[in-house]
């Protein structure tokens, strides 16, 4: 019997057990089952009060599986965490991971939209700005084109 299916056993008999779940959680993770992986990380931490180190694991899982945007917001969780228990070294490794997903996130295919921006991180608001008018500015200026 495979480490999966005894734990699988055993949450058969205590599925209250957030232990065995983060177990199971790991096991996958160790064969390469990333999303049947997040889904039992998922399900632990609704039921726990983890310290950080299970929003670390599902945060990678994520990135892993190319759900970048799901994968920066369990880094931000797992800093949270993390912070309330003490543990700063821990929410500086997903702060820079978080970076990292920053640098790597592809824009290779454009997105061409039109909508009103009422609201939104500030930081992403000010370099949608600033490349749009650094790429752009004089063409929309002859366009007749404004932001107002």
């Amino acid at each position: 019997m495979s480490r999966v299916d005894a734990l699988r056993r055993m949450l058969d008999s205590r599925p209250g057990d957030p232990r065995l779940r983060f177990g199971l959680a790991l096991e996958y993770l160790k064969e390469g089952a990333l999303e049947e992986a997040v889904g039992e990380l998922r399900t632990y931490l609704a039921a726990t009060d983890d310290e950080g180190n299970a929003w670390g694991r599902l945060a990678a899982a994520l990135g892993e599986l190319g759900r970048r945007d799901e994968a920066r917001e369990a880094y931000r969780q797992g800093i949270d965490s993390a912070e309330r228990h003490g543990h700063p070294t821990m929410a500086d490794e997903f702060r820079q991971a978080m970076d990292a997903i920053c640098e790597v996130h592809s824009y290779d295919c454009p997105c061409i939209v039109s909508f009103a921006i009422d609201g939104g991180n500030p930081a992403f608001l000010e370099w949608i700005g600033a490349e749009v008018a650094k790429k752009y500015g004089l063409w929309l200026e002859k366009a007749g084109i404004s932001d107002r």
